[in-house]
This record gives structure tokens, C-alpha cells and sequence, in this order.
């Protein structure tokens, strides 16, 4: 099903093609927008993730830590999801960082690791 911003694109290109007279050529590019949009909505979110999470380990509390862990791994997945290599190395850093500050040396091990 398409969302309504694509289905507003796709009316509108289609609209377009007919008045051009060339649909195929016209609409192809539309499915690419979207994609590169979709892509934008994503690292967007995944750098509001990050940044949530910079800012509960600025808190420094136990829970603060735990809840900033858990930010930086909803980041990660976002990267992980546009393939943003960059974004993801420096997530994996930064969670490597915390469990290394609250001394499981293992799993900060394991994330530095992946970086």
C-alpha cells in the first residue's frame, strides 16, 4: 500500500506523464524520490535517537546509561537500515563506551570490535 505523501507523488507524476505523453519515462524517477525520502525520514530519526541518547549520558546515572544504551541501539538499527557505515561506527563506539563505564569490559570490548 503506498503512504499518502507517495500516492500524492505518484497522482501528481501521473498527471504529468499524460500531459507529456511519456508515463514510463516520468514515473520511474517518482519511485526514487520516495526512496530517497523514506531514506531521509530515517537518518533523521536515527540522528534524534542518537542525539537522545547523548544527552541521557551526559545524565550519568545508572538508568540514565541503561536508557542511553538503548537509544544508541535504536540508532544503530536506523543506520543499519540506510547503510549509513559512518553512523554506525560511531554508534558502535559510543555504546562500546558506556558498557566500558559501567565496567562490562566484555561487551564494550565486543562493540569497539564492530566499529
Amino acid at each position: 500500500m503506498l503512504s499518502q505523501s507517495r500516492l500524492v507523488a505518484v497522482s501528481l507524476l501521473s498527471t504529468l506523464a499524460l500531459y507529456w505523453g511519456e508515463p514510463i519515462a516520468v514515473a520511474m524517477p517518482i519511485v526514487r524520490v520516495a526512496e530517497v525520502t523514506a531514506q531521509a525520514h530515517t537518518k533523521e530519526a536515527a540522528e534524534r535517537a542518537f542525539t537522545e541518547a547523548e544527552i541521557l549520558y551526559e545524565q550519568g546515572t545508572l538508568e540514565a546509561l541503561k536508557g542511553a544504551i538503548a537509544k544508541w541501539e535504536e540508532a544503530l538499527n536506523l543506520y543499519r537500515e540506510i547503510g549509513d557505515r559512518s553512523g554506525e561506527a560511531i554508534t558502535l563506539n559510543h555504546i562500546g563506551k558506556v558498557y566500558s563505564d559501567l565496567g562490562e569490559k566484555q561487551k564494550s570490548l565486543d562493540y569497539y570490535n564492530q566499529s
